[in-house]
This record gives C-alpha cells, structure tokens and sequence, in this order.
C-alpha cells in the first residue's frame, strides 16, 4: 500500500497567492488605499492580504485580485489511483 501524501495546508496555500499579490503590488509601488481602489476592495483587507492573514481572505478574492494585475489562474485536477498512478481528468 502507497503511503498516504500530506495534503496541501489551504493557509499555506493562501499565503503562497499573498506572498505572490504582495510582490506585485510593492513591484507596481501601490500604497494599500490605491490596491484597495485598484481591486474595489477595503484598505483593510489589502492590509490582511499583504501581512499573510488569511482568516476571512477568499480564494475567490486572491484570484479574482491576481487576475487584476495579470496572473492567469488554472486549476489543475487529477487523481491517485490506488497504486499511485496519477490519472488525469480532462473535460
């Protein structure tokens, strides 16, 4: 029997798309009221996004914001079979 993977911390993975929206917004030299007028979001949710808070911060949000400033996001699905095999999910 195949060990069992970890799965993908969703904090961990939100503050990887942040840590990604924080570069492009410090790249840009955006203050956090001109990202909050940018994504038509409050200041203070910029805030959270750039200082890795994530409780209350979407992913729907953090994808809709790196679509903003350029990032195409795909989702990538496939799935392990139980001897390990990755079979891919094409629709």
């Amino acid at each position: 029997m195949p060990a069992r993977r970890r799965l993908p911390n969703t904090v961990e993975i939100k503050q990887d798309f942040q840590r990604f929206l924080s570069a492009r917004i410090a790249d840009d030299g955006l203050s956090q009221r001109e990202a909050a007028d940018h994504f038509g979001m409050p200041r203070s949710y910029i805030s959270r996004v750039q200082n890795g808070r994530t409780k209350g911060v979407s992913f729907e949000s953090l994808f809709r914001m790196m679509t903003l400033v350029g990032f195409d996001i795909s989702i990538s699905v496939s799935e392990v079979n139980r001897k390990g095999v990755v079979a891919f999910i094409n629709s």
